[in-house]
């Protein structure tokens, strides 16, 4: 968590500097990340003792575990490949974009593998599968929520986002520029 405030952050400012690259943070997996950080800093307040019971509806979700899980071993396991994320340790824009592909991959893989040791460690906090009885799950059941935060994302993203204001950036007399239309234009 503490980490994604760092490069989240950094990422900000660095946005904010160039202008003209500030929608790069619509793009899905700077608002998964966005997302992610406040799930963990909710996961956060409620390993420290905060009793709300909002927060335990949250982190306690198994929904929100499996769409966690479903999105941090598809797309954004994927993105490692496809993106050749580089760990360049002295550039910060890449160590931040390797950040926020790789640490749900790994978050998940530990969570998974080390769920007993997590929940015994932070008990009431997170509702994991237990590691050692069977998985009862379906493939449906863990990437049907995941899949349902693309959408929520997709929608307005593709139909009020790029049909508005998106496909208008990366022209010649556009000041702006985003990820999608940047692809294209290489």
């Amino acid at each position: 968590m503490f980490k994604c405030f760092i490069f989240l952050g950094f990422i900000w400012k660095l946005r904010i500097q160039h202008s003209n690259e500030i929608f790069y943070m619509t793009e899905f997996c700077w608002v998964t990340c966005h997302t992610y950080m406040i799930f963990l800093s909710f996961a956060f307040l409620s390993a420290c003792g905060v009793e709300w019971e909002w927060l335990k509806k949250v982190t306690y979700n198994k929904t929100a575990i499996y769409a966690f899980w479903g999105l941090a071993n598809g797309p954004f396991a994927f993105a490692v490949i496809g993106l050749r994320n580089a760990l360049v340790l002295h550039d910060l824009p890449n160590l931040a974009s390797a950040f926020i592909h790789l640490t749900p991959v790994s978050l998940s893989w530990t969570l998974r593998w080390f769920a007993n040791d997590v929940m015994k460690k932070f008990p009431g906090v997170f509702n994991l599968p237990n590691p050692d009885l069977a998985i009862n799950e379906s493939l449906w059941d863990i990437f049907a929520p995941a899949m349902a935060f693309y959408f929520m994302w997709w929608v307005p993203y593709t139909f009020v986002y790029m049909l508005l204001f998106g496909r208008f950036q990366c022209s010649p007399w556009s000041y702006y520029d985003n990820v999608s239309m940047s692809t294209i234009k290489a």
